[in-house]
């Protein structure tokens, strides 16, 4: 869901941790976007909204600014001995090589500065929820 709202190409890291036994997602995730807009795009996108496939009576989702900021910075956090015996990859971050610059970011939101959406644009890179 994160590719088709507009963000194929903007993160670098993600990361959502599951319960092995029923392969259920904990109800929070980690993602590493490759330029503070994005992120800040990201979180005015779908802070306080329905995501996959969530009934509409349920709580909507919490989107934050994580604490460990950057791709390196969380590729170091989830590396480690015990995370690396996990071999299906669908329980294991998604880590995408570091690209160029972004030369731009598509314009989801229109008629509003950055600062005024995400005053924090210029240090965000990694979201939680």
């Amino acid at each position: 869901e994160l590719d088709s709202s507009g963000f194929q190409n903007l993160y670098d890291f993600l990361y959502m941790p599951c319960v092995f036994s029923s392969g259920r997602g904990k109800g929070y995730a980690f993602v590493n976007f490759v330029c503070p807009e994005a992120a800040c795009m990201f979180m005015n996108l779908w802070h306080k909204s329905h995501r996959f496939s969530m009934p509409k009576n349920k709580k909507t989702l919490d989107i934050s600014v994580a604490c460990i900021q950057g791709r390196d910075a969380n590729v170091l956090k989830w590396d480690d001995s015990k995370r690396r015996r996990v071999l299906n990859p669908n329980y294991r971050p998604v880590i995408r090589p570091v690209a160029g610059p972004v030369t731009s970011v598509p314009s989801v939101v229109t008629g509003t500065s950055l600062e005024v959406l995400c005053p924090d644009a210029m240090t965000v890179g990694t979201i939680a929820w």
